[in-house]
């Protein structure tokens, strides 16, 4: 989504404690060069409740007015 210009950042939520960028990155070899700049991870979601709390949290901390929100299992 952020190679097609629908946003400036990208957060993924509730990725474990033990991965890194690298590691998502791999399973994703294009996207590389997006986590330098544009990718944001996080580690403290744990279910669907926590990931929402931790959206609203990074969303007001950068000032976004709107949001895409793309779920997984």
């Amino acid at each position: 989504m952020l190679a097609a210009g629908y946003g400036k950042r990208l957060l993924i939520s509730g990725v474990h404690r033990m991965s890194d960028a690298r590691d998502i990155a791999r399973s994703v070899p294009e996207s590389r060069d997006w986590f330098g700049c544009c990718v944001d991870l996080d580690r403290s979601a744990v279910d669907t409740r926590s990931n929402a709390a931790e959206t609203r949290r990074w969303v007001h901390e950068r000032g976004f007015r709107s949001l895409i929100v793309v779920t997984s299992n």
